[in-house]
């Protein structure tokens, strides 16, 4: 078997009936959904299940519903003898990347992604923002007109894939950019519907308060190689860990150069674990003969399995 790496969507991906068939059919799936309603202290399953998608959408359930699709999802394909061998997440999927990996639990992982989701909306009421997608430019070029846009902070935070940068900071200044983008030559340049600037230096305050309310939590070393996203390197311990889910939160994700280390330790096959296929679309764009499934339903679950039978 091919060494395989496992990768974790983040916000955006969700949409109303995610994991409803998974639940239908698997007890391992039910169980878990059950546990993160009693975790929560409310139906996420129903919101998941049935919506409406504005209510899906607010951040307080967008968050703790892709986690818990994402670890579902991993603990299936595990059950049917597919094990991770290398693991990342990309920004919230960090966090489903983590209870993979061993660092954290399942129920510790969804209430660290509550603190976090609770932290970050406070963090952005203090300082607010908003996010932008650059298409068509270079990292450099989108990177100097941030540098030298000067009413206000905005910065490169979501290295996504060549062509594709996600810039963040203060709305004015982001606007600003997207501007001169534009007039550099982008071929689409589109605001995002995020409710902060995440990722920026904005949140370097928030980042304070989440590692206070982090210190309540055990953490441990990761039994399966897991990649943090602010500097596309490997988390060899507990400590680092820590680190990582801290300087997450105001540093950019370094995605790009995340799949760059997995295909340089050898990954040869990528799945993507939770809703949406946007994780495949990305890695097409940075390798584009690298083999990738995304598993969401019985479906793609199954095609998965066939796949991995036939490398």
């Amino acid at each position: 078997m091919k060494k395989i790496a496992f990768m974790f969507p983040g916000q955006g991906a969700q949409y109303v009936g995610m994991g409803q068939e998974l639940y239908a059919t698997y007890e391992l799936a039910r169980t878990l959904f059950d546990q993160a309603n009693k975790t929560l202290g409310y139906d996420l399953t129903k919101v998941m299940f049935e919506g409406p998608i504005e209510t899906l959408t607010q951040t307080q359930y967008t968050q703790p519903a892709v986690f818990t699709l994402s670890v579902v999802v991993s603990r299936l394909l595990a059950e049917q003898g597919i094990k991770l061998q290398l693991v990342a997440g990309h920004s919230l999927g960090e966090y489903a990347a983590l209870v993979s990996s061993g660092v954290i639990g399942f129920e510790e992982g969804l209430k660290l992604v509550q603190v976090r989701g609770r932290v970050l909306q406070e963090g952005a009421a203090k300082h607010p923002g908003t996010m932008a997608a650059v298409i068509g430019l270079d990292d450099s070029q989108v990177k100097a007109i941030c540098e030298n846009t000067k009413n206000g902070v905005v910065e490169a935070v979501n290295y996504n894939c060549p062509g594709q940068l996600v810039i963040a900071g203060e709305t004015t200044a982001v606007q600003t950019a997207m501007a001169e983008a534009q007039k550099a030559g982008a071929m689409k340049v589109i605001q995002l519907q995020v409710s902060g600037p995440f990722h920026s230096s904005l949140m370097r305050e928030a980042s304070v308060q989440f590692a206070k309310e982090l210190s309540a939590f055990g953490l441990h070393d990761p039994v399966v190689p897991v990649i943090a996203n602010y500097h596309a390197k490997f988390i060899r311990n507990a400590a680092a860990a820590k680190e990582a889910m801290v300087k997450q939160i105001y540093s950019p994700v370094m995605w790009k150069e995340s799949i760059g280390t997995l295909i340089d330790q050898g990954a040869e096959l990528f799945i993507e674990a939770g809703p949406g296929k946007t994780l495949c679309g990305l890695l097409k764009r940075i390798n584009r003969k690298m083999p990738c499934a995304n598993v969401e339903n019985e479906k793609t679950l199954q095609d998965a399995l066939n796949q991995v039978l036939k490398v």
